[in-house]
């Protein structure tokens, strides 16, 4: 027996721009200019450099380290990701950098334990979100491990990885940023296990915080060879072919000089279900596209919304849902122009030449009913899957675990 949780936290957070504030140290030596690189105002140079082969070609100086650890803790940043060059060929100067750093910290992401791929800039971006993400996956874990042993259950408990794989929920402590598309991977994991297709398509898990958008060559999934990117970041996470937008039925609309704003924010629930702000599920349910929540409160909802608008309240429901459809549409039109923009992989190999062209679009999730809006702004047909409310569920329980091993072999 075991328990296996898929979860959007980390993506979330990342999404949302809810991350902790980290500090990144990096040992950079000759090559790419450190300027090419987008690390914000907390990243630091230092001395410290190991070549292609893993042999330290210039040493770590403990006084400049010593200084920068000083500065972080005047900045009062917590978390520090710290990334050499070549790290995963020896990965001792960032051991070393680490250790002359732990009294600035409260956690330190090194590059080398993160991925064994080589590409500099993939590893800090990689190093720093799982920094950044550490404090609230850290939280999530404790809620998961106190509620587990709460009723009892003496069994193991795993994580979904990016990938479709598992990992124990312990060991995953260390590498929060393995669990990014989690949730997204759930979501492939459920239209695998729900819709026989064979076809090229398309699938959508709406949730409430984000919609996730899948890409399906021949009905088999896509993978991300080099890794997944996320809130414009690319990462070393090797993870199944996803996109998460901020955009769900929970995502807080508002006007903004005559425009509707849907997301990337989500303070709650819908108005309807007791949340603060209204939400493109209260104007479902006052289109009566879903039968749950206070209808009533649906429309107290879209009352301001409506007058800021111009319109009927009716009116103005119809035109948040048309706009999410809108948003969401635009961003698998993009996937897809991305995906055929270059090598198509599948989890099972590379296809040479495939242009996908989906056939059906399938929707998942909460506000699923949403489905004919998006695709007839697409032109596909749609399908809902029987269970889809649960699919992401049925995906996490067939998944099994994975690895990844790097070896180096130096003649």
């Amino acid at each position: 027996d075991r328990i296996v949780l898929s979860t959007t936290i980390s993506t979330n957070a990342i999404v949302q721009n809810k991350t902790n504030r980290v500090a990144m140290v990096l040992l950079s030596g000759p090559g790419l200019s450190p300027e090419t690189l987008d690390l914000g105002k907390d990243a630091y140079f230092a001395r410290g450099y190991v070549n292609h082969r893993g042999i330290p070609v210039k040493n770590i100086n403990s006084r400049q380290i010593g200084e920068i650890s000083s500065e972080i803790s005047q900045n009062d940043i917590r978390y520090i990701g710290v990334v050499g060059k070549f790290s995963n060929r020896n990965p001792q100067q960032e051991l070393d950098a680490a250790e002359l750093l732990q009294d600035a910290s409260r956690h330190i992401s090194l590059g080398h334990t993160l991925s064994g791929q080589l590409n500099f800039p993939r590893r800090i971006a990689t190093t720093y979100l799982n920094a950044a993400i550490h404090d609230i996956y850290q939280g999530f874990v404790q809620d998961v491990q106190k509620f587990v042993a709460k009723i009892g259950a003496n069994i193991p408990v795993y994580i979904l990885k990016a990938d479709g794989g598992t990992i124990l929920i312990e060991k995953s402590l260390e590498c929060p940023v393995q669990t990014i598309h989690s949730g997204p991977a759930a979501g492939i994991m459920g239209v695998l296990a729900t819709a026989r297709m064979k076809e090229d398509a398309v699938a959508l898990d709406i949730g409430g915080t984000t919609t996730d958008i899948s890409i399906f060559a021949d009905g088999v999934p896509l993978l991300e060879p080099s890794g997944v990117a996320i809130n414009g970041r690319k990462t070393l996470i090797r993870g199944l072919c996803t996109k998460s937008i901020g955009v769900g039925g929970d995502s807080v609309v508002k006007i903004e000089k005559g425009e509707i704003i849907i997301g990337p924010q989500r303070e709650g629930p819908a108005f309807a279900l007791g949340g603060p702000f209204p939400t493109p599920t209260d104007a479902m349910i006052v289109e009566g596209i879903v039968s749950f929540g206070d209808k009533q409160k649906a429309e107290e909802a879209m009352t301001p919304i409506a007058k800021k608008l111009h319109m009927t309240i009716p009116d103005a429901s119809r035109a948040i849902i048309e706009k999410m459809a809108s948003l969401i549409a635009d961003h698998v039109r993009q996937i897809l122009m991305e995906v055929n923009n270059k090598p198509v992989y599948t989890i099972h190999e590379l296809l040479e030449g495939k242009i996908i062209k989906p056939k059906i679009l399938y929707v998942a999730g909460g506000p699923a009913a949403i489905a004919p809006f998006i695709a007839q702004n697409l032109g596909y047909p749609y399908s809902i899957p029987e269970h889809s409310e649960v699919s992401n569920a049925l995906g996490v329980a067939l998944a099994r675990t994975t690895a990844e091993l790097t070896i180096l072999a130096d003649t």
